[in-house]
């Protein structure tokens, strides 16, 4: 096989071949790569580098002022800028950026009955989470936990809220409380690790999560969250 500018020739040696000659080649996809941040006019796939297990691919008109590795994906300020996203082999665990894919229901398989409600706003980076659980023993009844804060990359650092004092379907106001902090850290997009501190209630501990909704992280691999390979995106300007 031999590649040209936009071609891929099939050279055939026919020196012990009998006529007439029957070539039928076969071709699988085994994989595909996409950018991080995925924007039709970017020309990914301008350029491309192969070395072993490591992958270079150019987007020569991709459009941030980044100029560092892992910068801000979703600039769009300098028109032409390019990047370069480095990928390498897909039995390594992959960097995941947080999207507007990882947004839904999850929750920790042996704990049934309570989870957390995960919304993502990815333009501004902001996350905010219903936490639906229970007090430390069996009769102290539900409790109400909420959490919002910024995100970079696969990780959300966030202020943890709990929510006192209102009534079923009443105007009557409740009282939000700071009660502690939270870290969660998605390792792909149907699981992550949520690690809990709560001072205000004695409480620390860490919980894998995964989603309730099997099949819900199709947007999530969409959007660039997913793909099974490691992605280090570097951006230079020209």
């Amino acid at each position: 096989m031999q590649r040209l500018a936009k071609q891929l020739r099939l050279i055939i040696d026919d020196a012990d071949a009998n006529y007439p000659l029957t070539i039928d080649p076969s071709f699988e996809q085994q994989d595909y790569l996409k950018a991080s941040n995925t924007d039709g006019a970017d020309e990914f796939g301008s350029s491309v580098a192969i070395s072993n297990d490591t992958l270079v691919v150019g987007a020569r008109v991709e459009a941030s002022s980044a100029t560092d590795v892992d910068g801000d994906q979703s600039d769009n300020s300098v028109a032409n800028a390019g990047a370069a996203y480095v990928f390498f082999d897909g039995s390594i665990t992959q960097d995941i950026t947080i999207n507007a894919g990882h947004a839904g229901a999850w929750f920790n398989t042996a704990t049934s009955g309570q989870g957390q409600f995960i919304d993502v706003e990815p333009v501004e980076q902001f996350m905010f989470i219903s936490w639906f659980t229970f007090g430390e023993d069996i009769t102290s009844g539900q409790r109400w936990l909420t959490a919002q804060g910024s995100f970079k990359g696969s990780i959300a650092e966030i202020d943890v809220f709990e929510t006192t004092g209102g009534s079923f379907d009443h105007p009557q106001p409740p009282s939000t409380t700071n009660v502690g902090t939270m870290r969660l850290d998605f390792t792909d997009c149907s699981n992550a690790l949520l690690t809990y501190s709560l001072p205000a209630n004695g409480a620390e501990g860490d919980i894998a999560i995964t989603r309730v909704i099997p099949g819900g992280q199709a947007l999530c691999e969409e959007l660039g969250g997913g793909i099974n390979k490691v992605r280090i995106t570097t951006y230079f300007s020209r």
